[in-house]
């Protein structure tokens, strides 16, 4: 027959209980970090699809005429500015 100890105690010590502690505090850390990071992307991501939204109208708009073949071109654009050769090469 086996006895039992009467000093062995059933449960966690205060170490088991602290490192336990540490460990979800990290992940819960780990997980509040990539939730920001994604609000950021999606806010980023946001802004940028506006922006082709924008433009998207404005390119394909036959009221502002960038898609006829009459439009300005960059060149024309650039014509009256007096920049330097090598930039209006870029350009």
């Amino acid at each position: 027959m086996l006895k039992k100890n009467s000093s062995s105690k059933e449960g966690f010590t205060l170490i088991e209980v602290m490192i336990a502690v540490v460990i979800i505090s990290t992940v819960i850390m780990a997980l509040l970090e990539m939730f920001a990071n994604n609000i950021h992307i999606f806010s980023t991501l946001t802004k940028k699809t506006q922006i082709n939204q924008y433009s998207s109208f404005f390119i394909s708009n036959p009221d502002v005429g960038l898609e006829d073949e009459d439009a300005l071109t960059l060149y024309d654009l650039i014509d009256d500015f007096d920049i330097e050769d090598d930039l209006r090469r870029e350009l």
